[in-house]
């Protein structure tokens, strides 16, 4: 993946090391169960990256954000409707410094640092996507089978898919093709809307890459 952000850096956007948007078209879907009452519970995983929140307009609202430093830790951010669904309304906040298990294994345990504002997907469709979202700060975390990343180009600047594939030229032997998607549209949150003229690159060979 750091071979990927550094191949793109040069194309003139700014490159963020992460799996999806909050776009219906581009969401990604996880469940696990919960080992405390049996239920599976459904979540949309989310890969952080440094300066996300500010990027996307993305509020903390209680705990803090993750840093560098816990990428090789189990710590996470969710969302603010995942938290109420866990300790109640009142007590939502509370929920920061708590455990969360999804899995019977002690790899599956997970220290919730900080909640954040939910983020609503994009309407592409009849998809009623409604899943919280959890932020890891490995890939390893997450099942992920595909090599992506998001591209922010400035204003006015496209992303030509053949600079794309040319950058990305042996980079595994297992990438095939090489898909940009562009994300020229109103990025939706709870509170604030920002218009970014974003790309989403993908290999679409089955990848597992960290």
């Amino acid at each position: 993946r750091t071979d990927l952000v550094n191949r793109l850096s040069p194309l003139g956007g700014e490159v963020m090391d992460i799996n999806t948007l909050p776009l219906s078209s581009n969401v990604s879907m996880s469940a696990y169960p919960d080992p405390e009452t049996g239920d599976t519970v459904m979540i949309r995983p989310q890969m952080w990256t440094e300066g996300l929140l500010n990027k996307f307009d993305i509020e903390l609202l209680a705990g803090r954000d993750l840093t560098p430093e816990d990428v090789d830790l189990p710590n996470i951010l969710i969302a603010k409707s995942f938290a109420i669904s866990r300790v109640g309304e009142s007590q939502w906040q509370s929920a920061v410094g708590t455990e969360l298990k999804m899995g019977e294994d002690a790899d599956d345990i997970y220290n919730i640092v900080g909640i954040v504002e939910d983020t609503v997907p994009l309407p592409s469709g009849s998809i009623n996507l409604d899943a919280p979202e959890i932020y890891f700060t490995s890939p390893a975390r997450i099942a992920i089978n595909q090599l992506s990343a998001v591209v922010i180009m400035p204003d006015g600047t496209d992303l030509p898919s053949s600079q794309v594939e040319l950058a990305l030229k042996g980079i595994d032997a297992r990438l095939g093709e090489v898909r940009v998607e562009s994300m020229q549209q109103r990025w939706n949150t709870v509170t604030e809307a920002t218009r970014l003229n974003m790309y989403v690159v993908s290999g679409l060979a089955v990848l597992t890459l960290v």
